[in-house]
């Protein structure tokens, strides 16, 4: 089995100035969540791959999930990126009002 150097080691030495993704887009705030999303998926991937931290791939897991939801609410106008930021609930209670899935599997989203 070889072993990978984690993709965050390199991050780490970028200066905060510059953006360690070419082409970028942060003025979109929908296309920013689905990427953290995605970013978080490989991360795990990557994790998982190298023998374990199973519960920081679980967590990953989960935030990438809400990050996915934050970007359907956004796309579709329902939210702003401010408004979801520091709010768990909301992103869950939002999703709900837009029928994505029931309150009641929001709740046990939440809840996890």
């Amino acid at each position: 089995m070889t072993t990978r150097s984690l993709p965050l080691r390199r991050c780490s030495r970028i200066p905060a100035a510059k953006s360690p993704e070419v082409g970028l887009d942060v003025d979109d705030e929908a296309l920013v969540q689905l990427r953290k999303a995605c970013r978080l998926l490989e991360t795990a991937t990557t994790l998982r791959e190298q023998n374990g931290h199973y519960t920081v791939v679980i967590e990953t897991s989960f935030v990438a999930i809400e990050r996915s939801i934050q970007f359907y609410l956004i796309h579709r106008n329902a939210a702003t990126g401010a408004g979801l930021r520091h709010d768990h609930a909301a992103v869950y209670e939002r999703a709900a009002e837009m029928n994505l899935f029931s309150e009641s599997f929001g709740d046990r989203l939440l809840a996890l």
